[in-house]
């Protein structure tokens, strides 16, 4: 009974059944005051098209075969936490703010049949959803997907589909990765090379990074600076915060390509063509890198609203820094041992930049270090764990994406489906006030071998959706059997959204399979 009338991922933390149907239909009318007007166009749009009804709004002497959206700021709930009640006269949405509101329209959404998400008239159904009383809230506040648009790029169609999907999954932090060594993505006025130049590269490899392979011919692209607002403000209204990731001071060959005076020698190089992890990095020895740094941020925060911004500080080698004579000026002028100590001189630095400016530093698990400012968020991502956890229990807030569990980019030979659901982002060894640093859950999808919608809707999911429950489901409300059923029965909606997902052999193949790729090393 309970797959069969609420296949609702992710799965409500409590929901009790009742017997009956509300009828959707063309008497069915919306009351809500004008604070809550926005959520009335957002069903409007989701019914009218498919139902071929017209919603009417607020007829005051209606009583039954209504719709009801109520805010309360006096409601015994979390922020993001709705009640959702369904009779068969009424339906009634309550929360204590408008993001409550939204998670229990997504609800609802999931209730009504799945050819509810059709671009289409669609005749002959009748449009039933089940009675329930359903209360519900997050376990995290930060349940996350990043976009990795460098390697290959993504149009703003692309982006605005992934934050529709994102939305139906109660996901709420978009990561967005804009610059790497194979593409700069985003327009910074005060440097244009970095888009004339450095967006552009003249090849792809193709298979592995051991590839010789090439796709023979150029990629590239980037987001106007409009159109960033726009995904931005988009991403807003389905209450999904933006986190821009700016490469600092590793995964920068492409801004080099552009300005070469920005590395150690000043020597030229192209937009890489082929990945893994390049040594062609920043030179902080030199004071106009970081005038350079400071000045594409202040874009950067001037595009974005979040309190977050992601400078990933991970894989830098520091090679160059050793041989760079301004870099051992710097090392010597300001105490400091050595090469690995000179990066967490750039991450505070640029921390109190960020800071000065009402932001906050996000960076993956390399940096890490004693001397790390306090408010840095660690983004964990591989390596030691240990070592995350000892930070945590100093106090430092983290967002877990265990690669072997999150990296949507994998095959799912070597992450199928159920190995996903059993992640959970919550360090072993962690206990009372120590587990309110676990902000939450991100999942990367890097795209290296990922050219185009297709792949990338194929690797996401239904795995985005396993993460997603984790991420929003408290721990003993979580079962792998129910989200495999009500996957399954989620899969039409899915059509109807035209996702191209991973069939149910595809998710979770065979262990043979899965042992003669452990034993392959591939």
């Amino acid at each position: 009974m309970y797959i069969m009338h609420y296949p609702i991922i992710p799965r409500p933390n409590k929901l009790i059944e009742r017997k009956g149907f509300f009828i959707l239909n063309e008497e069915t009318c919306v009351k809500t005051s004008q604070e809550c007007t926005k959520f009335v166009s957002y069903l409007k749009e989701l019914v009218e098209t498919p139902t071929g009804f017209t919603i009417d709004i607020n007829s005051r002497d209606k009583v039954e075969n209504t719709i009801e959206f109520l805010l309360n700021k006096n409601l015994a709930l979390e922020k993001e936490g709705y009640h959702l009640n369904i009779t068969e006269d009424k339906i009634v949405i309550k929360a204590r703010e408008s993001v409550g509101l939204f998670y229990g329209m997504q609800t609802l959404r999931q209730l009504l049949p799945p050819e509810i998400e059709s671009n289409s008239p669609i005749e002959d159904i009748e449009w039933k959803i089940p009675c329930v009383s359903i209360e519900d809230y997050p376990r995290f506040k930060w349940r996350g997907h990043m976009l990795d648009v460098c390697r290959h790029f993504f149009g703003v169609d692309v982006v605005k589909k992934t934050l529709n999907l994102m939305a139906l999954q109660k996901l709420n932090v978009f990561h967005w990765h804009l610059t790497e060594d194979q593409g700069w993505r985003i327009e910074i006025k005060k440097y244009p090379k970095l888009t004339d130049i450095g967006s552009k590269r003249a090849d792809t490899q193709l298979k592995h990074s051991r590839s010789r392979k090439f796709r023979g011919k150029p990629h590239g692209g980037f987001y106007t600076q409009e159109e960033i607002r726009e995904i931005v403000e988009y991403a807003k209204k389905r209450f999904i915060t933006v986190v821009p990731e700016i490469e600092i001071p590793g995964h920068s060959q492409a801004a080099i390509a552009a300005y070469p005076e920005l590395t150690c020698f000043g020597d030229n190089f192209e937009v890489a063509s082929t990945f893994g992890v390049k040594k062609i990095i920043y030179c902080p020895g030199k004071d106009e890198v970081f005038k350079f740094w400071k000045d594409v941020l202040t874009e950067v925060m001037n595009l974005f609203p979040s309190e977050v911004i992601h400078i990933g500080g991970d894989e830098v080698p520091k090679d160059r820094w050793q041989e760079c004579p301004d870099c051992q000026k710097l090392i010597k002028e300001k105490n400091l041992k050595n090469e690995e100590d000179l990066q967490v001189y750039v991450t505070n630095t640029m921390a109190s930049f960020l800071a000065e400016n009402g932001r906050r530093l996000m960076g993956w698990n390399e940096i890490l270090d004693e001397g790390l400012e306090p408010n840095a968020i660690c983004h964990y991502w591989a390596h030691s764990e240990k070592e995350v956890l000892k930070h945590i229990k100093m106090g430092r807030d983290m967002v877990n994406s265990k690669n072997k569990f999150t990296y949507l980019n994998y095959g799912y030979k070597g992450m199928p489906l159920e190995k996903v659901y059993s992640f959970d982002p919550v360090l072993e060894g962690l206990e009372g006030e120590e587990l309110k640093h676990v902000l939450g859950l991100e999942t990367p999808l890097w795209t290296e071998w990922i050219p185009d919608q297709k792949t990338l809707e194929f690797q996401a999911f239904p795995r985005i959706m396993a993460l997603a429950e984790i991420s929003w489901t408290s721990k003993e409300n979580r079962d792998y059997t129910s989200f495999f059923q009500r996957l399954q029965a989620f899969e039409k909606r899915l059509d109807y959204l035209k996702v191209n997902y991973a069939n149910e052999e595809e998710r979770n193949p065979s262990l043979i399979a899965r042992i003669r790729k452990l034993i392959r090393g591939k």
